[in-house]
């Protein structure tokens, strides 16, 4: 062992490593070499230089995956392809990618729609749940039309059975983000197939955080309706609550009447009042009016 460098602490440390190789493999006696080099070799193939992610499926009109004209509503076609390959191939990558979550993100270009009032407030979330409920809705803007047209999509995922187990989200980018993944900066009103597209894009859902709660909330029989009126009552409420007689106040003291003689009203200190001084005039020139 001295010949080969090592000491009793690396020979301790490599005889782990080995026994750790050889249960991974799960095999009886010692990995050969070269098994180990290649599975290190492939390792660091697939790892490349950063994290491996899902491939986005693009579904773009150019493609002839088409919706009606300023709607939500699926063609045919477009539907079939959803049923068939599309959920295949997601299949396919949440299982090789270990996901559970399916975002549906609507994109359109820049071509203004029609004025007219929107009805998404009313009727989104009946058209989530009940997908047929997409051909009444009517978006306003572009906004609002890849939110409609990703809930479109998203219905006919979360209706199939093979889906059940995985997190279906609609989105809406709108007209903002290009196929290549760049932000819009310049304004263009024409007309761009390859814009108006819906991307599903899989993920790993993250751990939910709960809030903490100080406490049930009070049946509406026990609330204060002080308290509802955003103050705070002071009076206990119940069959044994007592309030406290409230003190009797101390007596003002009896004002003077017009008839009552000077000499009869009681000052309001100990000390007499001093005689008036001599005024302002006096003081200056010495004047007296009444001739001292």
């Amino acid at each position: 062992m001295r010949e080969l460098g090592l000491g009793l602490s690396e020979i301790k440390r490599n005889a782990a490593l080995v026994r750790k190789i050889d249960d991974k493999f799960g095999v009886a006696g010692t990995t050969s070499d070269t098994r180990i080099i290649t599975a290190v070799e492939q390792g660091l193939a697939s790892s490349g230089s950063g994290h491996r992610w899902p491939p986005i499926i693009k579904l773009t009109d150019a493609d002839g995956y088409f919706f009606e004209s300023g709607k939500a509503t699926l063609r045919p076609e477009f539907e079939a392809k959803i049923r068939g390959p599309v959920i295949e191939q997601l299949l396919a990558d949440a299982q090789k990618y270990d996901t559970d979550v399916i975002e549906v993100v609507g994109h359109t270009d820049e071509q203004p729609i029609g004025p007219r009032s929107s009805n998404l407030d009313k009727e989104l979330m009946t058209a989530l749940v009940n997908h047929p409920a997409v051909d009444i809705l009517l978006p306003a803007d572009n906004a609002g039309l890849g939110i409609a047209r990703a809930v479109s999509v998203a219905g006919v995922l979360k209706a199939d059975g093979r889906l059940a187990n995985y997190k279906v989200l609609p989105l809406s980018g709108a007209q903002l983000i290009n196929p290549d993944e760049t932000l819009v900066t310049t304004l263009s009103l024409r007309d761009v197939r390859e814009r108006r597209r819906i991307e599903i894009r899989l993920r790993k859902s993250t751990p939910a955080v709960i809030p903490m709660s100080s406490g049930p909330p009070l049946p509406l029989t026990q609330r204060d309706p002080a308290a509802d009126r955003g103050t705070v009552s002071s009076i206990p409420k119940g069959p044994n609550s007592h309030v406290p007689p409230k003190p009797a106040s101390k007596p003002r003291p009896q004002a003077a009447s017009v008839n009552t003689p000077r000499s009869v009203v009681e000052p309001d200190s100990d000390r007499a009042a001093a005689p008036p001084g001599p005024s302002a005039l006096e003081r200056i020139f010495g004047y007296d009016p009444a001739g001292r």
